[in-house]
């Protein structure tokens, strides 16, 4: 090589050396700028003002832009405001479009979504996110775009492994599942979201490796109480029964969370009548282990079945209800959109719901989700639990598969249900639209369909032998309606209200 040609590439090399910074270089200062302002984040608890928009001030366009708008979402978070929330979505896909690139972006467009069902905020279509679909689902996208550009970034990973899953079930959580089978190695996962990663395999399906992959959150030091409840749930579901009453029985003593102590009560509602739950409230945790063998072994001896028999037909309606009954969102009609906007549920880990009655509790509560999730997390106020079931599924848990069943056709759908208890009397229920606009199906327990005029009451009677009888016994001045013949009839609410559907079924408690 001649002089003047390694002058030549000397020069090359000094003028490509004195170009500014590739694009992707570029996101070096952005990126450290976005990271001070989560960490900060983090660090503003329950009572803790949140920075002023001044704190944005010397960041200059898009930065400036997703500096602000992550301020506002902690205050989606403290106070889901309808009109914030919707403008804070719309800002983030501003930012995204400017900057599509930017994991943080795409994290923060996540948070953005996952807030929108907590503030009543329809879902719309947008990026990574379909005409149709939840925000749950457009989260979930956003959030693999975020670790498909930055696979290192945590707080993405433990968002994707604990946030709420789509109503639309498997089919919008593909990526989701991938990408988290691809980082759980690789990421330093906390317990919560190792737990997460279980419950997102077991949605997909794939329950040997989801019974795997509890076991490990387990070991990670996940909930114990939760991860049995988990196992008790899938082992029954692989027909692996004994392992399943086992990790049942002993997860009623290693409920000393918040979070668990709640799920092992929101199991037990599912059978147990009011006084049943009220003695359950009662009992010292370490003591609920033979409080629960004990009462799933009284369940067997009610029902003259065979040792064990009785929890394994519950986990058998409990899959039934969740294979047949559980909230979807309709394909046509307003009650499509009120579903999607809906979706999501308002509670959240760290202040569950109603049942938390006291600043103490919530602190407790909080305090346990900073331990399990890490303290360095910015957001924490979205839902990891939801109410999946309608009514019919309460009751075809609580009462199992009835004897008959029938349904209108056209017009305001109802259904009715039979079981036939002889030599008891028959137990009857009615179920109705969540409108009664034509739009939904028959998803909400109901007094009678005496209200709903003489064309429903035909189509629910007509072919349904017994199924009706005491329709015409109604008594209007005592309000009642007398289900089932003789001195064992029950009596159930005036007709045309519809019912809490865990208060009616502990009236009707014959599970």
């Amino acid at each position: 090589m001649g002089r003047a040609t390694r002058l030549s590439l000397l020069l090359v090399v000094v003028a490509f050396l004195s170009l500014p910074a590739n694009i992707a270089a570029q996101e070096g200062a952005p990126r450290a700028a976005v990271d001070s302002i989560l960490a900060e984040l983090a660090r503003t608890g329950p009572g803790t003002p949140i920075p002023e928009a001044s704190r944005c001030g010397s960041y200059p366009g898009t930065l400036g832009r997703l500096c602000g708008e992550l301020l506002d979402l902690k205050r989606i978070e403290r106070d889901p405001k309808p009109g914030l929330a919707f403008d804070t979505e719309m800002a983030l896909r501003r930012v995204i479009g400017e900057e599509p690139e930017w994991a943080t972006g795409w994290y923060a467009l996540a948070m953005a979504r996952l807030q929108l069902p907590r503030a009543g905020v329809l879902a719309r279509e947008g990026p990574l996110q379909p005409l149709g679909v939840t925000s749950e689902a457009g989260a979930s996208h956003a959030l693999v775009r975020a670790l498909e550009i930055e696979p290192t970034f945590l707080l993405a990973a433990e968002a994707l492994a604990i946030a709420p899953f789509p109503r639309e079930g498997a089919s919008q959580m593909g990526d989701r599942r991938e990408m988290l089978r691809r980082l759980r190695h690789q990421l330093p996962l906390s317990p919560a979201a190792r737990l997460g990663v279980a419950l997102v395999e077991r949605e997909a399906g794939d329950n040997d490796t989801a019974v795997v992959m509890l076991r490990e959150a387990l070991v990670a030091g996940a909930d114990s109480g939760s991860v049995h409840l988990e196992l008790a749930r899938i082992l029954h579901r692989l027909q692996r029964s004994d392992e399943g009453r086992a990790a049942l029985i002993a997860g009623a003593s290693l409920a000393t969370t918040t979070t668990a102590r709640e799920r092992y009560r929101e199991e037990l509602r599912w059978v147990a009548g009011p006084e049943e739950l009220r003695v359950w409230d009662r009992t010292p945790v370490p003591e609920r282990s033979d409080w629960m063998a004990a009462f799933w072994v009284d369940r067997d001896v009610r029902d003259g079945r065979a040792p064990g028999e009785r929890l394994i037909e519950h986990y058998v309606r409990y899959e039934e209800a969740m294979g047949h009954f559980r909230v979807v969102i309709p394909q046509k009609g307003r009650q499509k959109f009120r579903s999607v906007s809906m979706a999501g549920d308002t509670r959240s880990i760290a202040l569950e719901n109603g049942s938390i009655e006291d600043a103490e509790r919530t602190r407790t509560a909080t305090s346990e989700y900073a331990a399990t999730l890490g303290a360095d997390v910015p957001f924490r106020e979205f839902g990891i639990e939801q109410e999946l079931l309608d009514d019919r599924g309460v009751i075809w848990i609580r009462h199992g598969e009835p004897t008959e069943r029938t349904y209108t056709s056209g017009g305001t759908a109802m259904e009715g249900w039979r079981w036939d208890r002889a030599p008891e009397p028959d137990l009857v229920l009615f179920f109705a639209e969540t409108d009664f606009d034509g739009t939904s199906g028959a998803s909400v327990l109901v007094t009678t369909p005496a209200a709903s005029g003489g064309l429903v009451i035909n189509q629910l009677c007509g072919n349904a032998q017994g199924m009706c009888d005491e329709l015409l016994r109604f008594s209007q001045p005592e309000g009642v309606m007398n289900v089932g013949g003789g001195a064992g009839r029950r009596r159930i609410a005036a007709p045309g209200q519809a019912a809490n559907p865990a208060a009616q079924a502990n009236v009707i408690n014959d599970a």
